[in-house]
């Protein structure tokens, strides 16, 4: 991070952090028409799914369906034994079991998000993808979970229903204040390690992966044997690039160390520009390896 540009950060962070209402409401419509010119594709799921989204199952599901009699083999974990009392007949309980396929978002919204030299903050193109991926779900009947990154992790459960779909539009589009020094700051890894997903999940991590590392690729290859993941990388040009001119610090979040940069001098920025371009192409291959989609997306991205 450049730290020469944090006092303007803060400032643009208060205004621009945000989507208004009038740009949620184009990326509902948006989301809704990619879901009528599409619909045939994304109706088909990635969780061997056949016929409606609910079946009925023998077992704990999300919601009572009806009883059936008791049949020899059924399991009898489920009698229903105030029916047994009134009729002296042994029936068991049959649910209905939410099977609609299921988008798991990641988003990061850590205080590396709030930067920006041109255009607009990371956190408000992130936000553009973060919505429209909500929405998109919403149209595709898919339910949605997921967790955002903040000074700590927040979860939020899996949701199925419209409203649901709504405040966690809403839950998302809130602007965080990073002025107040937190302590310890949550690590990328530590919530990758901690995600147990339903087979057939769909993960959409949406970061500028400022901590990404080499432990970051061994967990995402893991992940990768059970789940689809899309890597939304999203990165101000000055990340890649530098200023032309100007000196500045650029901490190492990793440990913390500052390094002087001497903006200035043409081969220092060569060098800083081919270093940059070789790590993304290291990570994106990695990522093709493993059947990752990796998108870089640069703040100057209209969306």
């Amino acid at each position: 991070m450049l730290t020469n540009l944090k006092n303007f950060l803060v400032r643009k962070s208060e205004l621009d952090a945000c989507l208004p209402d009038s740009e949620i409401e184009r990326l509902h419509n948006k989301a809704k028409q990619s879901y009528n010119h599409f619909s045939e594709t994304i109706r088909k799921s990635s969780e061997n799914m056949v016929g409606n989204l609910q079946s009925s199952i023998h077992g704990t599901g999300l919601d009572f369906e009806e009883y059936k009699p008791y049949q020899p083999g059924s399991d009898s974990r489920h009698i229903n034994w105030r029916t047994f009392a009134k009729t002296q007949q042994l029936y068991i309980n049959i649910y209905t079991e939410d099977k609609r396929p299921s988008t798991y978002l990641l988003f990061d919204q850590r205080e590396d998000m709030y930067f920006a030299t041109r255009k607009q903050l990371k956190i408000k193109l992130a936000l553009n993808f973060a919505v429209y991926t909500i929405f998109c779900s919403l149209y595709q009947q898919k339910a949605i979970s997921g967790v955002v990154l903040r000074d700590k992790a927040k979860w939020f459960p899996r949701y199925s229903n419209s409203g649901a779909f709504y405040s966690l539009v809403n839950d998302l589009n809130t602007s965080v204040d990073y002025r107040k020094k937190h302590t310890k700051k949550i690590a990328l890894n530590d919530v990758l390690n901690k995600l147990s997903l339903t087979p057939g999940t769909e993960l959409i991590l949406i970061s500028d992966l400022h901590d990404m590392n080499d432990e970051t690729i061994r967990i995402l290859n893991n992940l990768s044997s059970l789940y689809r993941i899309t890597i939304l990388q999203i990165q101000d040009p000055v990340e890649s690039q530098l200023p032309e001119r100007g000196l500045f610090k650029i901490k190492n979040n990793a440990n913390q160390e500052t390094l002087n940069v001497n903006c200035n001098d043409k081969t220092i920025r060569e060098s800083y520009i081919e270093h940059i371009a070789k790590k993304i192409e290291c990570y994106q291959q990695q990522c093709i390896n493993m059947g990752i989609e990796h998108d870089l997306i640069m703040t100057t991205t209209d969306f």
